[in-house]
């Protein structure tokens, strides 16, 4: 490269960019006889922004650029604030859905709707009590592989043991996780399951 040939880094703002003037920007350089040598859209940090402005820290025109730059922040969150907000109202219309579901219109439709919510906690109560034996036969098991961890035709053997405990444990926690989920899940839908029914039975003719 050529020691007598200068070059420069040119910035255009994002409200430039949003008014479509990077053409016409670029187009004056070239018209001016300057060489466009590299072009790259990329967003700067703060940190990045005050090392190249430094030198024009306390000038105008850099205290409304970064005003600038704070109402792009300011939109930025307060997109943000609506995205929650939207999101806020989407779950509070499934509630008050679920809800409407849950309201019966008559004396028969509430009788009919509690014996349906009555019968499905007892199926779930049923599978919660499957799953606590399952959890029980797991812990069983893995106690009385334990008892005899370590035993061989030699004899007992300490460090033997010490790693069959270990893998047997392992093994009961890999057992046991989709059980405890599981078991989560049941208590879970019989506390929904007992708000509903007491909703449900706040309904008179």
């Amino acid at each position: 490269m050529n020691a007598n040939i200068e070059q420069a880094v040119i910035l255009v703002k994002p409200d430039g960019l949003q008014r479509g003037l990077v053409g016409e920007i670029i187009g004056r350089f070239e018209k001016k006889g300057l060489k466009i040598v590299g072009l790259k859209m990329m967003t700067l940090a703060d940190e990045v922004l005050d090392q190249w402005y430094a030198h024009h820290k306390e000038k105008a025109f850099l205290k409304r650029m970064f005003n600038d730059r704070k109402e792009e922040k300011d939109l930025t969150q307060q997109l943000q604030r609506c995205q929650e907000l939207i999101a806020t109202m989407e779950a509070m219309a499934s509630e008050m859905q679920e809800a409407i579901d849950f309201s019966p219109n008559s004396i028969e439709e509430q009788k009919t709707l509690l014996k349906e919510l009555r019968q499905r906690k007892k199926e779930l109560q049923i599978q919660k009590r499957e799953v606590a034996a399952n959890m029980k036969a797991i812990r069983d098991d893995a106690h009385q592989q334990s008892v005899h961890a370590g035993q061989g035709i030699l004899g007992y053997n300490s460090k033997t043991a010490a790693y069959q405990r270990r893998q047997i444990r392992y093994s009961k926690q890999a057992a046991l996780g989709p059980q405890e989920n599981a078991k989560a899940a049941i208590e879970r839908q019989l506390l929904q399951t007992d708000r509903d029914i007491l909703w449900a039975e706040r309904f008179k003719e």
